[in-house]
């Protein structure tokens, strides 16, 4: 097993939501271009404070060397699991584990338009 550890931040000039957030994390396999995504783990922590940051850590089984991975975030304003409006997620890829990939990583995330 590995851990990634995620740091979660807004992005510089972010508006901070107005409360706490359920905040949805996980790491995915990207090595085919033309394929999905595949989960390998996720996690998601609710009541959690954006204006204070946020960390977790997501246990996965040890990874492919050949493949690529990568991390997603959403932070998830009213709770429903799917992106809305009000949401902020992540939108650069965060490479994790292979490749020259941390086992940290910090990851910004935006509001949705």
């Amino acid at each position: 097993m590995r851990n990634v550890e995620i740091a979660v931040c807004l992005a510089p000039g972010t508006t901070p939501p107005t409360g706490a957030v359920t905040l949805r994390a996980q790491v995915e396999e990207v090595t085919a271009a033309d394929a999905r995504a595949r989960v390998v783990s996720r996690t998601a922590e609710r009541g959690v404070d954006l204006t204070a940051g946020a960390r977790l850590t997501l246990a996965l089984p040890e990874p492919d060397p050949r493949a690529r991975y990568t991390v997603r975030v959403h932070a998830d304003v009213d709770g429903s699991g799917a992106v809305a409006p009000e949401d902020f997620v992540s939108v650069r890829s965060n490479p994790v584990l292979t490749q020259g990939g941390p086992d940290a990583v910090t990851v910004e995330v935006r509001p949705v338009r």
